[in-house]
């Protein structure tokens, strides 16, 4: 009795370690998770340019969130994360290193945080008004494109003429 007992209580244990994300989440599994402030992977999921389109549906979202993964190479932390923000993030990421095979080299830069580059230390971020100009480049970006090879318009930048950058 006192085995099974003791298996029980081993395997109830181990069921209750296991991670709560999946591997490869889909854009909807990811949003929900990000949404829910459960996802706790520190990389971005491995989407491709057939995910944009999906992203793009959940990027005007400009809703508070509790975490997203940022590259782990940075020493800066944005004080908020917005959804819409983040996933924009995930579209640059998917636009320039979607077919990189390291995790780490997907990150499209330090962290998911658009600022006006000014040439000072203390960049300003950018507001709430110019995250949906942003939303609407890329909007615009990938209805313009999307009928064509990713390959031939992926290096065409979004934000080219929008005095706006990644951090």
């Amino acid at each position: 009795m006192k085995r099974v007992l003791f298996f029980l209580t081993f395997s109830l244990t181990l069921i209750s370690c296991q991670k709560s994300h999946w591997d490869n989440p889909t854009v909807d599994q990811f949003v929900t998770m990000i949404k829910k402030g459960n996802y706790d992977s520190p990389y971005l999921p491995n989407f491709q340019p057939n995910d944009i389109e999906r992203l793009l549906h959940f990027a005007n979202d400009f809703q508070k969130i509790k975490s997203f993964p940022i590259n782990s190479i940075s020493s800066y932390m944005p004080i908020e994360f917005r959804l819409g923000e983040c996933l924009l993030w995930t579209v640059e990421s998917v636009r320039l290193n979607y077919d990189k095979t390291s995790e780490f080299n997907k990150f499209p830069s330090l962290v998911p945080q658009l600022i006006i580059p000014s040439g000072m230390i203390n960049q300003e971020i950018a507001t709430l008004d110019d995250l949906n100009r942003a939303y609407n480049l890329y909007s615009a970006w990938w209805t313009n494109n999307k009928s064509q090879d990713f390959e031939n318009f992926r290096n065409i930048n979004p934000l080219k003429d929008a005095v706006l950058m990644w951090r």
